[in-house]
């Protein structure tokens, strides 16, 4: 085999072994990439918030809540722009840090409503999905703790009495509904509201 044809072949292999290299590093680094917090929260509809962002300020104001004594971030935040630091970090984390992305989707991302994550809600509109909210109401009457007037949902009392009163319970757990739906995912109160609404403000059947 003559000189020239050698270092030919030579070249060729080098060449594709740089390039395979080169796609290896590519390829591996975007799927790296696409297993972090940032990228889990966007594939669930989420956005991410910008520096720029409005809501900030009233993010910052219930992460600071003295209420706020399970979503903290590890460190201490003391202003907004902290918050906004954290956030940076954090969003790249390993998506399987599932405290972390739990935090990260409620104070890194631009707010959502409580009624955007559950479906069938049942219409609070007055008397629209009629039968369905007398399921509703049957069931929850059942969550009356003992003697007391202490239902389910700590501001939503009905009335024990006949079905004559029925329209106007059906009305306190529409005005209850109404109230959850609304919540945002930095409130403190989200995830629970999120589990009367599947409870309480979906069909019964």
């Amino acid at each position: 085999m003559n000189t020239l044809l050698i270092k030919s072949l030579s070249l060729a292999v080098g060449t594709s072994a740089a390039i395979g290299g080169g796609i290896w590093a590519w390829s591996n680094e975007i799927f790296s990439n696409s297993k972090n917090i940032k990228n889990k929260l966007i594939s669930e509809k989420y956005q991410i918030l910008t520096r720029t962002s409005d809501s900030w300020s009233s993010i910052f104001s219930k992460y600071s809540d003295t209420g706020n004594k399970d979503w903290k971030f590890d460190g201490e935040i003391k202003n907004v722009e902290d918050l906004k630091n954290t956030c940076e970090k954090v969003i790249k984390e390993k998506e399987e840090n599932s405290s972390l992305y739990k935090k990260a989707s409620k104070w890194c991302v631009v707010p959502r409503k409580a009624e955007e994550f559950v479906s069938g809600l049942l219409d609070v509109a007055e008397g629209k999905d009629g039968e369905s909210w007398k399921r509703v109401l049957a069931e929850y009457k059942k969550t009356k703790t003992g003697s007391s007037s202490t239902y389910e949902m700590s501001d939503v009392t009905v009335t024990e009495s006949n079905s004559d009163q029925d329209a106007d319970n059906i009305k306190k757990l529409q005005a209850g509904c109404t109230t959850r739906k609304g919540k945002l995912t930095y409130e403190l109160d989200f995830d629970s509201s999120l589990d009367d609404m599947r409870k309480w403000c979906v069909d019964r059947k």
